[in-house]
C-alpha cells in the first residue's frame, strides 16, 4: 500500500514537472515570436560642450523643405535640418526625423529616388539615392540583425551627406518605402552611457545591458540644441573598444571619432548603435561589423572623408537588405 502511494506521488511529481517543461517551452517559443519592442540601441547623452564655436550658427545651419508623397505608416516634419562642417563646405549633412505611427514595426525603413531641387526647381540625383534610417535593431531572419527598425510609435533619423548641394539647396524630394513583414525581437540591448572630449577625440561609451552577446558596428550621433533641434549628425567606427568588436552581456564598450571639432555648440547629442546579435545556438553566419584602417588623413577632405563612411555603411546594410529577401 506504501509502495504503491510513493509511485503515485512520484508519477504526480513527474507528471507536473513534464506540464512545466512544457510550459516554459511554449513561453520560450511566445517569445522567439514576438514582434520587435524598440528602445535597444540608442539614448539622448548630455555632457562637455562640443564645438569651439567659431562659426556663425547662420552660417553652417539651415532648414530645407521636404517634397514626398505621404505614407500611411511614416510620419516626418515638413523640413530637414541641414547643416555643414565649416561655413567654406558645399557638402550638405541633412537629418529627417522619422516616426512610425502604425501599429506594428517596420524594418528596412528608408527613403529613396532623393533629389536635390535648386531655387528654379532643377533636380539633382542623389547618390547613394536610398537613405536608411537609424532606429532600434531588430531581427529580419535567423542571421540578420539591422537598426534600421522602428517599432510601432517609434522615432528615428534618417542621415544624408550630399556632395555639392550647399549653395544651391532649397528642397529635398523623395518617397518612403520599407520591408513587407515585421521585425521581431533581439532580447539584445546595448544603450549609450555617455561621452567624452579627449584632445578633441569624441568618445562614446556604451553598455550591453540586453540578454545577448553583441557584434558591435557603426555609430551614428546627432547634436541637439537646447530644443533637441538637429544641429549637426557624424558617424564613426574607430577604435572600438573591445578590439575585437565583441561585447559580452554586462560588458562595456567604446568607439571613438578622432579629432571631431564641431564649429558651433552643443551640449547634448543623441546616439544611435548597430550590433548584430549571437544567437545561443550558434555564432553569427553574416556580421555587419565593418572594421576599417581608412583614415581621416587618407582623405583630401574630411567631407569626403565622412561621405566614404556613410557610402560603406549604407553598401553594407543594402547588401543585408537583399540577402534577407
Amino acid at each position: 500500500m506504501r509502495k504503491n502511494i510513493y509511485k503515485l506521488l512520484i508519477a504526480l511529481i513527474l507528471s507536473v514537472f513534464i506540464l512545466a517543461c512544457s510550459g516554459s517551452s511554449d513561453n520560450s517559443m511566445d517569445e522567439a515570436e514576438k514582434p520587435l519592442q524598440g528602445n535597444n540601441a540608442y539614448a539622448v547623452l548630455e555632457g562637455v560642450t562640443l564645438g569651439d564655436n567659431t562659426e556663425l550658427f547662420s552660417d553652417i545651419y539651415k532648414e530645407i523643405p521636404l517634397s514626398y508623397t505621404p505614407d500611411d505608416k511614416l510620419q516626418v516634419p515638413s523640413f530637414a535640418f541641414a547643416s555643414r562642417y565649416t561655413s567654406t563646405s558645399t557638402y550638405t549633412y541633412l537629418v529627417i526625423p522619422v516616426t512610425n505611427t502604425s501599429l506594428t514595426a517596420l524594418q528596412w525603413v528608408r527613403l529613396e529616388n532623393g533629389f536635390v531641387l535648386d531655387g528654379s526647381g532643377n533636380k539633382t540625383h542623389v547618390t547613394p539615392e536610398t537613405a536608411y534610417a537609424k532606429g532600434s535593431v531588430g531581427k529580419v531572419s535567423s542571421t540578420i540583425f539591422t537598426n534600421t527598425c522602428l517599432a510601432s510609435g517609434e522615432s528615428g533619423y534618417f542621415f544624408l551627406i550630399i556632395p555639392d548641394s550647399w549653395d544651391h539647396f532649397t528642397t529635398f524630394e523623395f518617397n518612403f518605402d520599407y520591408g513587407s513583414t515585421e521585425p521581431q525581437e533581439t532580447y539584445a540591448k546595448v544603450i549609450p552611457q555617455s561621452y567624452a572630449l579627449v584632445d578633441n577625440d569624441l568618445i562614446v561609451s556604451f553598455m550591453n545591458t540586453g540578454t545577448k552577446k553583441v557584434d558591435m558596428g557603426y555609430l551614428h550621433f546627432v547634436l541637439l540644441d537646447s530644443s533637441d533641434r538637429a544641429i549637426s549628425w557624424n558617424l564613426t567606427n574607430n577604435n572600438v573598444i573591445p578590439s575585437t568588436g565583441v561585447l559580452n552581456v554586462g560588458e562595456s564598450g567604446s568607439l571613438e571619432e578622432g579629432y571631431y571639432l564641431y564649429k558651433g555648440s552643443s551640449s547634448k547629442m543623441k546616439v544611435f548603435l548597430d550590433f548584430d546579435v549571437f544567437e545561443d545556438s550558434a555564432s553569427l553566419s553574416v556580421s555587419r561589423n565593418v572594421i576599417t584602417n581608412i583614415q581621416q588623413d587618407d582623405f583630401a577632405t574630411y567631407d569626403e572623408y565622412v561621405f566614404y563612411l556613410q557610402k560603406q555603411q549604407f553598401e553594407k546594410t543594402e547588401y543585408l537588405q537583399k540577402l534577407s529577401e
